[in-house]
């Protein structure tokens, strides 16, 4: 598909009238062995899907990015990723300001995933990992210098995960921002790793793990 033709067919979708325009989720994402290619599909195909949304009426935006994207780190095989959703969250924030735009930046996301066909729990290795990665003690092990938030934070589940999408795709996050103090009302205090930019809601691991139904 062509991103002429990609254009159209969302053009197309968002202005059906039974398409609900309220609110638009993406969770597009790719892992590949080339960096041209994840830094496409995770930065400029959603960079294109943010801006034709807002073009066709959408009020609200959230996307599903990754925990430290901000991260300066180089990884030679997966900058690709990061400089791609690095690209979608300008998008959001440019396109989707204040409440009305939202990212997430989850971990590992546990849950049941099926491959061809083939039913992997994931919640098997997640909840007890989200669980021993929460006590104290192994809660300190993120602050290792350079490596430590990329392989220590906590797992976060599927299902806190889809919560916190609709709670924002919705509007009940809404009250919880005050951007005039750029400060969060309800828990900046109590999650002291929140990131808050005047431009969207970032939501960091322990926002989204609150989220939990």
């Amino acid at each position: 598909i062509t991103k002429g033709e990609e254009e159209e067919w969302i053009k197309k979708y968002l202005n059906k009238e039974e398409a609900f325009t309220t609110s638009v989720v993406s969770c597009v994402g790719v892992f590949s062995k080339s960096n041209e290619i994840m830094k496409s599909v995770n930065g400029d195909a959603n960079a294109d899907l943010i801006r034709i949304c807002k073009e066709n009426g959408a009020k609200r935006f959230v996307y599903i990015s990754a925990y430290e994207v901000e991260n300066e780190i180089t990884i030679p095989f997966i900058t690709g990723y990061f400089q791609g959703k690095r690209i979608a969250e300008q998008a959001v924030q440019k396109f989707f300001p204040g409440t009305h735009g939202t990212i997430l930046h989850p971990g590992m996301i546990y849950g049941t995933r099926i491959q061809n066909g083939l039913v992997i729990p994931l919640s098997i290795i997640g909840a007890p990992l989200e669980f021993i990665m929460n006590l104290p003690g192994f809660n300190q092990l993120r602050k290792i210098p350079i490596l430590g938030k990329v392989t220590c934070s906590p797992p976060v589940s599927v299902h806190s995960v889809a919560n916190c999408v609709v709670k924002a795709a919705t509007g009940q996050l809404d009250e919880q921002y005050n951007y005039d103090n750029d400060v969060l009302n309800d828990n900046n205090e109590a999650n002291p790793e929140f990131k808050q930019h005047h431009s969207a809601i970032v939501l960091e691991i322990p926002q989204i793990a609150a989220c939990r139904p």
